[in-house]
């Protein structure tokens, strides 16, 4: 097949970004054309790839939105794909790739939470924002999709919910890991280095937190949480990878919680692999989190986690056996509550042992099959209609 993906960036870093990569990759193996349209690639790891430069116009969401919908479109027509698959605010696709959950019950759940009622307003009403929500409901429109994938069956219940979509027409493929780059063996080859990098003792109990956007990702709750925690025989650090645009803020927000020289920013990392084999416990309290990758990677790497259950991911976790479930990741005391339940060192080789053996199941072979039988089941519809 002649495959086009079209999305904004092409990088191994970041959860959508990091799928797409791997996706061309399996479909560049067994035998497909690939080419992908988007505005920046970097970590090109096949020459066999073809990549499409899309402009983008970056000057807020609102015309970055629009230019980016108003290329890839342009670009699309000059070209005869078998299939084109959409990921991010795109719309005319085969298929489109619910990663980003449904923004409709984002801005319930997280903009709408905003405390200062000047910052509310501007999340919710300015230009970019009214964008997301055309582009959604464009997308979801019987005329611009044939399938639809959604990552978790959260997802395709929201979109059900929200936009009156068949349910026959979504299907859920949930994320997977490469169990080769995330697995337990990275712990003798990488927690050593990794901890002298951030001045992090041998013997420390480190809480891992990975995710851009930290609002939506529950980071604050999980400070105050952390402020509470003690630990007599080890000391505990929380340890931040990933990157917000208002970080400043959650620097002092340590500040206020007394925790600002147990709490270490490693900022955004391309080898994230090595950070999970260098923690002993994941943590994720998101607010909304279609699926959250990053909760797969962990499992994958052997450690215990801890993640909400507004999370796509929470599917795939039973409570106190591969994993901790939280209700309310607004909640500090909760949040509070489950890390210390994994301060025991034979919970913590339990759960990690067990959500290692789920992981395992979720494997790039596996998620590619399922995508290409979606593909298959499209052109079959195609050949009926012409």
């Amino acid at each position: 097949m002649k495959i086009a993906l079209v999305h904004k960036r092409y990088t191994t870093q970041g959860g959508t970004e990091g799928y797409i990569t791997e996706l061309s990759q399996k479909l560049i193996e067994t035998g497909h054309e690939v080419h992908i349209f988007c505005n920046r690639w970097e970590n090109v790891q096949d020459d066999r790839i073809v990549f499409h430069k899309v402009p983008i116009v970056p000057l807020g969401d609102f015309l970055k939105i629009w230019s980016f919908l108003y290329f890839s479109s342009r670009k699309l027509r000059k070209y005869d794909f078998d299939i084109i698959q959409g990921f991010g605010r795109t719309i005319r696709q085969d298929v489109f790739k619910a990663d980003g959950g449904c923004h409709k019950v984002y801005r319930q759940k997280v903009l709408k939470s905003q405390k200062s009622s000047l910052m509310r307003f501007f999340k919710i009403y300015n230009p970019g924002e009214w964008s997301k929500l055309y582009v959604e409901k464009k997308q979801f429109s019987r005329e611009n999709y044939k399938k639809i994938v959604a990552v978790s069956a959260k997802v395709r219940d929201e979109i059900v919910r929200n936009y009156k979509v068949p349910p026959q027409d979504i299907v859920v493929i949930y994320n997977s890991v490469d169990s080769e780059r995330f697995n337990p063996r990275n712990r003798k080859l990488y927690k050593e280095q990794v901890r002298r990098r951030h001045g992090l003792g041998l013997n420390d109990l480190v809480i891992l937190f990975v995710g851009t956007g930290f609002a939506r990702k529950g980071l604050r709750f999980l400070m105050e949480a952390f402020s509470s925690v003690g630990n007599p025989s080890r000391e505990l650090r929380l340890l931040v990878v990933g990157d917000d645009q208002n970080i400043s803020s959650y620097r002092t927000f340590a500040k206020d919680y007394r925790v600002a020289g147990r709490v270490i920013f490693a900022g955004p990392r391309y080898d994230v692999d090595k950070y999970y084999a260098a923690s002993d416990v994941f943590i994720l309290p998101s607010l909304y989190e279609p699926f959250g990758k990053v909760c797969l990677e962990a499992m994958a790497s052997g450690l215990p986690v801890i993640i909400s259950k507004a999370s796509g991911a929470a599917e795939l976790i039973a409570d106190g056996v591969n994993g901790l479930l939280l209700n309310d990741p607004r909640d500090p005391e909760e949040i509070a509550g489950k890390l210390r339940i994994l301060l025991n060192r034979q919970v913590r080789d339990s759960l990690g042992s067990k959500a290692n053996q789920t992981a395992k199941r979720y494997t790039l072979d596996e998620n590619a099959k399922q995508t290409l039988e979606v593909y298959e089941e499209v052109l079959k519809h195609k050949r009926v209609l012409f």
